[in-house]
């Protein structure tokens, strides 16, 4: 654990070193948390560090300034330990989802740069990989889905979707297939994840990270990534607010305690 009194002796020792985690306050002397969450986010490690910001403001429009800002997770002050403790827990999860995720996009990297044989062999990689994963042609429609992405989003029939453009074929919302269409045709340096939610069986939700890559060898074709990281949501569903928990509402001190 390093300390710093002010974001921008921060931001010098991260350029020179990136840390996977930091806990920043909102309001600082100079350069704000936001800011720094904001600077970081522009680097090339940016997207591999976890931003954890902590603040005194409690209502729901500064809450979300703080997610909008690049943040991944916040907490309010008065600081309660326990729920530190919690935050610090999750926010380990996700460092540890970053770097399985990082060495993944590496994997596939190299598979896809070394692999020269047949179209059948670089399926049955993909059909290896933890994460989902499928391909589109220069025009959109879906040449490839891997056995994982089948799951996730159509009970293990994803081959009927094979020919459709990927746009109407996912179960997306109107909102999300907007935003995912006008992300795959931004710049690879100007793409960023993006949070879907799926709807399964018994209408269960899913949550579930996606990226656009281009293929290597056709910038036209891509590549999209899934990660299902329902868990960690559902992690934070439950602790989101001392007002609320599932089903049961109430803000006084005794309710707080039936909370945690």
């Amino acid at each position: 654990v390093v300390a710093y009194p002010d974001a921008e002796a921060a931001w010098a020792d991260y350029q020179r070193a990136s840390f996977p985690l930091i806990v920043t306050d909102w309001m600082l002397p100079g350069m704000s948390g936001l800011e720094l969450c904001q600077a970081v986010r522009q680097t090339p490690a940016g997207n591999g560090t976890v931003v954890l910001v902590i603040t005194a403001r409690h209502s729901k429009e500064d809450l979300e300034t703080v997610l909008n800002a690049g943040a991944d997770d916040y907490l309010t002050k008065p600081i309660d330990v326990g729920l530190l403790r919690i935050r610090l827990a999750i926010a380990q999860q996700q460092v540890h989802t970053l770097e399985e995720r990082g060495r993944a996009q590496v994997q596939i990297g190299e598979m896809i740069q070394e692999l020269e044989q047949s179209h059948e062999d670089l399926q049955s990689i993909l059909h290896q990989l933890p994460m989902g994963t499928a391909l589109a042609d220069a025009q959109g429609h879906i040449t490839f889905i891997s056995q994982v992405a089948s799951q996730q989003f159509f009970g293990g029939r994803g081959y009927d979707v094979l020919g459709r453009r990927w746009q109407q074929a996912f179960p997306f919302s109107t909102e999300d297939g907007a935003e995912l269409e006008s992300m795959a045709r931004r710049p690879p340096d100007k793409r960023q994840k993006l949070t879907v939610r799926v709807e399964g069986r018994g209408g269960q939700n899913r949550w579930i990270d996606v990226e656009v890559q281009d293929d290597p060898r056709d910038p036209q074709r891509k590549i999209f990534l899934f990660f299902d990281v329902s868990e960690m949501h559902d992690l934070r569903r439950q602790i989101d607010g001392k007002a609320q928990f599932y089903d049961l509402v109430g803000r006084s001190k005794a309710m707080e305690l039936v909370y945690q």
